[in-house]
């Protein structure tokens, strides 16, 4: 029986490829789902809060804010009401802007 530690992990290259494989496979996607706030489908008429009640991508913005993530839904989003454009005024954070001592 071999008996692997993290030093040796570390030496072998081959370990190190299928600990990062496991990684992206198993711990990045779960990680992903949980930043979605509200979710979107080409055919959502739900309230958009949960994958089973998706609403469109233009129900997104009258609810979109600092914070909020939209994840798109499987399917062929076509229309209006599937096209990803936001309403003018609904702006991000100001980038900073230096401001020189005179």
């Amino acid at each position: 029986m071999r008996v692997f530690t993290l030093r040796s992990l570390t030496r072998t290259p081959f370990l190190i490829g299928a600990l990062f494989t496991l990684l992206v496979l198993f711990v990045l996607p779960a990680h992903a789902d949980a930043a979605c706030t509200h979710y979107a489908s080409p055919s959502g008429g739900g309230n958009g809060l949960s994958q089973s009640s998706p609403f469109q991508i233009a129900n997104f913005w009258s609810v979109a804010s600092a914070g909020k993530t939209l994840c798109l839904l499987d399917g062929v989003y076509t229309g209006a009401n599937s096209m990803i454009n936001p309403p003018q005024g609904l702006n991000g954070p100001k980038p900073a802007q230096s401001q020189s001592k005179q």
